[in-house]
């Protein structure tokens, strides 16, 4: 494997380590997690083809450098983007404070921006850039109750989404897929209720989806040469919101 990398963030867990997985034979990646021991143990599991960046994207004000320094000075350019990394929260909205949703806008949406100001700097990365996709979620197209911060910040996710599409064409395609609830470590207190599992059944016409199912859908737009595909919500929830 040569070439341009593939960065994926949040990828030592649920949907990001699964990406990492399935495209690892195929491309070259730039894997970025926050926990050094997992990083570790995915480094051993895929090998040293690939690389691994220690970047917590909770720390906002550190990401560009992070990854601008690791880029120059390792002499690589990444290609495509795939951002997975996300943080949830389960508060009604008259519980939501400042400091709350500013946690998971922090990780869900202004670490996007930090990474995109690098990735799209033609000092830094080339002018490589070809492919973006965000991870979002249908919680930013349908309302939750006790979602609001969620919500709020896959909402801001998907609404850069569309300007970068604007800006960055037509070098550069920009989507975001948008899953609907799928067993992950981040929804395993959800699916750890029998009654929310009966509901999520009731409600997905085709069954509970999987990670899997969202990963090879993920993994067909990255796969995309020059795809005639921007600026658009890709929903993959087995019908739910049709």
């Amino acid at each position: 494997m040569n070439g341009s990398l593939t960065l994926i963030t949040g990828a030592t867990s649920g949907l990001g380590m699964c990406l990492a997985r399935e495209l690892a034979s195929s491309k070259e990646l730039l894997l970025l997690g926050r926990c050094g021991t997992k990083l570790q143990a995915l480094k051993d599991e895929l090998g040293a083809s690939h690389h691994f960046l220690l970047c917590d994207l909770g720390d906002t004000e550190s990401i560009a450098s992070c990854l601008s320094e690791f880029l120059s000075c390792n002499r690589l350019t990444v290609d495509k983007f795939i951002h997975c990394a996300a943080a949830d929260q389960t508060l009604p909205a008259k519980a939501v404070t400042y400091d709350q949703i500013n946690i998971l806008m922090r990780v869900n949406f202004y670490s996007v921006v930090e990474l995109i100001r690098v990735l799209i700097k033609k000092s830094i990365n080339k002018s490589a850039l070809s492919n973006v996709l965000f991870i979002s979620s249908v919680s930013s197209i349908r309302g939750y109750k006790a979602k609001a911060a969620y919500s709020a910040s896959k909402g801001a996710l998907d609404s850069y989404m569309r300007v970068l599409s604007k800006e960055l064409a037509p070098r550069v395609s920009v989507n975001s897929i948008l899953p609907g609830a799928i067993p992950t470590p981040m929804t395993e207190k959800e699916f750890n209720n029998p009654d929310l599992v009966e509901h999520f059944k009731d409600v997905y016409p085709m069954g509970i989806g999987s990670v899997d199912q969202v990963v090879s859908v993920v993994k067909a737009y990255h796969d995309l040469d020059k795809p005639w595909v921007t600026g658009q919500q890709i929903v993959v929830d087995g019908g739910f919101t049709s």
